[in-house]
């Protein structure tokens, strides 16, 4: 019986070093596709941020009154024909895992407007101007939801 329990114990460490094993493979090779396809990326805040040359200018994030996850994101980014006035951003309101609002800029879709299931284009002027528009959507939520 004792026998019985050495051998159990033998498949559990083998177990478990192949188990790191891997890990190990997989994060190695990871880092390597990433430093050779993103070699003049920073990473930020222990994650390597896909947008070459990208500076956070901004990051808020915080649970408010009701629950709701608030999150604000802004880059500063070299100007291209997709961000041609030099910025990223992603600003969020989550209350209950469902995304009530969002502004967003990614790659294929362009500027735009999250608002309830309902997705429209959105004209970004200045960051200062997103994020008034951003909180007054919240506001404007939050009394939808008696809150």
């Amino acid at each position: 019986m004792a026998s019985l329990h050495l051998q159990t114990l033998t498949i559990r460490q083998l177990h478990s070093t192949l188990s790191m094993a891997a890990n190990q493979v997989a994060v190695g090779a990871f880092r390597r596709a990433v430093n050779n396809t993103f070699l003049d990326t920073q990473p930020l805040y222990g994650v390597y941020c896909h947008m070459p040359k990208a500076k956070l200018v901004l990051h808020t994030r915080y649970v408010d009154e009701q629950g709701g996850l608030v999150e604000m994101k802004v880059y500063d980014v070299p100007k291209t024909p997709s961000t041609p006035y030099g910025f990223k951003y992603s600003l969020v309101y989550i209350l209950k895992g469902q995304r009530l609002v969002g502004y967003d800029n990614h790659e294929h879709k362009g500027d735009h407007r999250h608002f309830r299931a309902t997705t429209t284009p959105y004209i970004f002027t200045t960051v200062d101007r997103l994020i008034e528009d951003f909180r007054r959507d919240v506001t404007a939520v939050k009394k939808e939801t008696g809150r």
